[in-house]
Parts: C-alpha cells; structure tokens; sequence
C-alpha cells in the first residue's frame, strides 16, 4: 500500500503536484476519465490484489479511481482499460506524477501516469524467469520472478524480486535493470551485495541511507546500502528458515513469523509481523523490536495499541502522523494513529467488487 500528498494542479487540468511525503497504495471503482476527480489532498494507492485492480482514496476513504477492470492480464491503456494480475506493492514519484507498480502474478512492473490516466509496462514481458543468476539488460527485454514490492530512490527503482530472492535495481533513466544483491540462493548471508543472499524478500522501506527489507521466509528485517560501498546487514530476526517465533528483543533473539511488510517513519521501523497478526516497531540502529499494535490473535478489532486485532497485516504505509496497514485476511484498510496508537477501519464508501454492487 502506498500513501501520498497530492493536489489538483489548477492551471493543468488533470496534472498533480505532491506537497508532502506520504503512504502507499489503494484505489477505488468509479469513473477516472473527469479532470474533476483528479488527486486532491492526501492520497492512498491500494493495490487490490484479488481483484487485479488499483485502487485510489482520499485517507478518509472517499474513493477516487479505480484503475483496471478487474480482469487478469497485461494490458496497457486507459484508466478503464488496463488489466493488471496480482499486483502488489507500488511506489510513488511525485514529480512527474507516476505510480509504479509490481504486477507481481504478470512478472512485470508498470507505470500509472495520472497525467495522461494511462498504464504502461515499463519492465518485463509478461513471462516468468526461471534463471537466478545476477544479471541485467533492457527493462523491457528481461524476464523476471515475481516482484513483490518498490521502492523509488532518486532515478533508481528498488524491487523486492520474491521469486528470486533478490533486491533488483531500475534505472529510469535509461529503461535499464538489474540485480543489485543477493546470488539467488534462498539463505541470509550479509557483507558484499554480490556475496548476499535473501529469502523471499517482501517488502520494502527506505531513510534515503539505506533501503529495508521485509525478508519473509527467514521472518527477519534485512538492511542494504544505497549509497558508496554498500554492505547487507541483519538488522533482528534469527535469518534462519525454521527461526520464526513471536518474541521482542534486539538482534538475533527477536522471533517474527513471516513478516511481509515494511516502513520507515518517525526515525523507526514499522513492520507487519503478518503470521503473528501484529504490528511491531524496529529502531534499525540498535535491532531493538516492541510489539506496538494487535494482540496476537486474528481478528477484526479497533481500540488501542495491544487491544486491537488483525488478520495477516502485510503492505504499510505512512502520511504524516498516521500508519495506514492493508488487513489482507480481513479484506479492509486501518488506520493507525501513532501518537496514541488508536486504531480504525477505514469506510471505502461505494467500493465495489468488479462488476458487482450490492446495496448497503
């Protein structure tokens, strides 16, 4: 899930400028072809995976897109027209107003331009790679492995490749990609980018230093450089395959169970402890996790901090001071107030299922 600050660009109808950072991913049903349903204000990119779709809301839940017709496949186009299959994680570039997307069951990465209201594949052909060995050549001429989540640094697009238990790299300059770190082999080896291994890697997350990683199979946080002479450390979890648990600590000794999503925010991490129901806050300096949020056991609850419940948390987001966390198995959008840690279900008021509506 992606978040975002926009706003309607008033001398170019239909163009968005992004004041603030903010969060991730969510969109909605309804027509997208009106210069007046253009972005205002801050903004959710919600990608509804099971029904191959984009959707777009305000944070409050008004419903502003809907992207895709909710149909598996790859198809470029209109707002209307474009098909996408399992898409998951997004990244956002406020400059020229373009949300990237990893479609992740079509192993390929495409582009929203809400300038134009088209989707364009911007890497990969719609076919799944079988090879492991680092590599790299024309976005659009390489095949790749299921990518899961993105990450945009400057010109450089992050991907979280799962399927290759890799972190790949996107020039967008130049339409090239390749494999920053790991040799493909499902393991955790820190130390040099060519010498790392990862495991499923799943979510993402970055303070412009270094670019976090949800790395799920061996339920640990990773950490990689972006910068000169980049190293991959583990920042807590057991970096074994077997090592999952539900404990607090620092290092090594913190247990999470298949932790699928990650973000940075108010000098921490937040990450989705997805199979302990969870959300648990990591100081990426020290190793150090707290549980924060959820009480371990999957449900459906508001309230506060330890009294909330959910049902495998996986995609975050953050906008100012809110956390906003896709509910998979309960199919809803919370919210998360991180000041009080007072959590709520977000209304996505008129959101339908693909070519159904059923009334209230």
């Amino acid at each position: 899930m992606e978040a975002k600050q926009l706003h309607q660009n008033e001398a170019l109808l239909g163009e968005m400028t992004e004041d603030n950072q903010s969060v991730d991913e969510t969109v909605l049903p309804g027509p997208a072809n009106s210069v007046q349903q253009s972005l205002v204000g801050s903004c959710l990119f919600v990608a509804d995976s099971g029904h191959n779709r984009i959707v777009v809301s305000s944070t409050e839940g008004e419903v502003l897109h809907v992207i895709g017709t909710g149909k598996p496949g790859l198809t470029d186009g209109k707002f209307e027209e474009a098909e996408f299959s399992a898409p998951q994680g997004m990244a956002f570039d406020a400059e020229s107003q373009i949300l990237y997307v990893a479609d992740t069951e079509n192993h390929a990465l495409r582009k929203i331009d809400f300038t134009t209201q088209r989707v364009e594949t911007v890497a990969g052909t719609g076919e799944q790679s079988r090879e492991i060995a680092p590599r790299s050549g024309k976005a659009l001429e390489t095949l790749l492995n299921s990518p899961w989540d993105l990450e945009r640094v400057g010109d450089r697009l992050f991907i979280a490749m799962a399927g290759s238990h890799q972190i790949w790299e996107m020039q967008l300059d130049t339409g090239t990609i390749a494999t920053y770190a790991g040799t493909g082999r499902e393991s955790c080896v820190d130390g040099n980018l060519a010498e790392s291994a990862f495991s499923q890697p799943s979510g993402l997350a970055t303070d412009r230093s270094e670019l976090f990683v949800a790395d799920s199979e061996i339920s640990s946080i990773r950490a990689l450089g972006v910068d000169e002479d980049p190293k991959v450390r583990t920042v807590c979890g057991s970096g074994e395959l077997f090592g999952f648990g539900d404990k607090d600590g620092r290092g090594e000794d913190v247990r999470l169970q298949h932790c699928l999503g990650v973000e940075y925010s108010q000098n921490y991490l937040w990450v989705a402890d997805t199979y302990n129901h969870k959300i648990k806050r990591i100081d990426h300096r020290s190793g150090t996790c707290i549980t924060m949020i959820g009480d371990g056991t999957a449900g459906l609850a508001d309230g506060t901090g330890l009294k909330a419940r959910f049902s495998e948390p996986s995609g975050l987001s953050a906008i100012g001071s809110h956390l906003f966390v896709a509910d998979t198995n309960n199919h809803v959008i919370r919210r998360v107030e991180l000041d009080t840690l007072e959590v709520t279900t977000l209304d996505l008021g008129g959101l339908c299922a693909p070519d159904v509506c059923l009334p209230d």
